[in-house]
């Protein structure tokens, strides 16, 4: 778990693997603990490879056409041409914004350190068939003095078709257990809460 507290906003992250479900979790909470309303943007961000050390290190030219992406129903899938495999990251919440080419994300002449997309505030809603692909959902919200919530990413091997089936998952509220001191899951209105997704 990674946690940290600056300008009034507590925020702590758990990455992990379910047991009996091979998808990894973006597990994130955020509190405001200032005296006043903050509006913020969350943004993930999940870089695909080629599965092929030649294709990521040697044929670069070719490594631009053998891959493509798309964001439908709120679910980004990257497809790999050459292999017919496909990965999808879905989140607990309705996006409000995504991004699926790491160039259109993070600008021109830029890196994962000053992202042009969270300077200003949203995504660009990229998506293409070829080119150096990412997964960036982003959810606006404002929390009230005091208030709690609870953001789930989901990455893992499978179609759009696997992205509904685990974000159905994860959101379906009252069955499995909380973990113990876990904050009550209120992503949006929807809970976050499944058997098998806790670690």
């Amino acid at each position: 778990m990674y946690e940290c507290v600056g300008h009034g906003i507590a925020a702590a992250q758990t990455l992990f693997i379910p047991r009996g479900e091979p998808v990894e979790l973006w597990d994130l909470t955020l509190e405001n603990k200032s005296a006043q309303p903050r509006s913020l943007s969350v943004f993930s961000y999940a870089e695909f490879s080629y599965h092929q050390i030649p294709i990521d290190n040697q044929n670069f030219q070719m490594s631009l056409y053998c891959a493509g992406s798309r964001c439908g129903d709120g679910i980004i899938d990257y497809e790999l041409f050459h292999e017919g495999a496909h990965q999808f990251m879905a989140a607990s919440f309705r996006p409000d914004g995504f991004d699926c080419l790491r160039d259109s994300f993070l600008g021109p002449y830029r890196t994962e350190a000053n992202p042009l997309a969270v300077e200003r505030g949203r995504c660009f809603g990229s998506l293409e068939k070829g080119n150096n692909h990412c997964a960036v959902l982003q959810k606006r919200l404002t929390l009230v003095p005091g208030e709690k919530t609870r953001l789930v990413w989901m990455l893992r091997e499978g179609g759009v078709g696997e992205g509904r089936r685990i974000r159905e998952k994860v959101q379906r509220p009252g069955r499995g257990r909380r973990s113990p001191g876990r904050p009550s899951p209120v992503s949006g209105g929807q809970a976050v809460q499944a058997p098998g997704v806790h670690p």
